[in-house]
């Protein structure tokens, strides 16, 4: 978490840097069970957008292009383990424009850490 929080990088195994383009911690409650975020891609690029928590019952993520209710990815976020840390990968997007990470709580409070990086290289 304190990586992409931070929007530090990593080297993978083809020489290629992977890069932090955006990150926000979304604060889900009983009396806020729903927040998003928003983010750009610009052309030519293509984000992965990744979940971190601890929250073991978890909510579900969707992705949308704003202004749009068609759905890119949606995927329940669900630990194994409660106070353990996870991530799940939700997608990657590519075209160019405006998106949203809408979270909604299965059940309880939970903090969520919505990153999304690409490569360069």
């Amino acid at each position: 978490l304190a990586k992409a929080a931070g929007g530090m990088s990593n080297v993978d195994s083809s020489r290629r840097t992977k890069v932090v383009n955006f990150n926000h911690l979304i604060q889900l409650s009983k009396k806020n069970p729903e927040n998003e975020c928003t983010f750009e891609i610009e052309a030519e690029k293509q984000l992965t957008i990744t979940v971190y928590s601890r929250c073991k019952t978890g909510c579900t993520a969707t992705v949308t292009r704003v202004g749009d209710s068609n759905i890119f990815f949606e995927l329940d976020v669900v630990g194994d383990v409660e106070e353990e840390p996870y991530h799940r990968t939700i997608g990657a997007v590519k075209e160019p424009g405006s998106y949203r990470v809408k979270l909604k709580s299965l059940s309880t409070h939970g903090n969520y850490l919505v990153v999304g990086t690409s490569y360069t290289g």
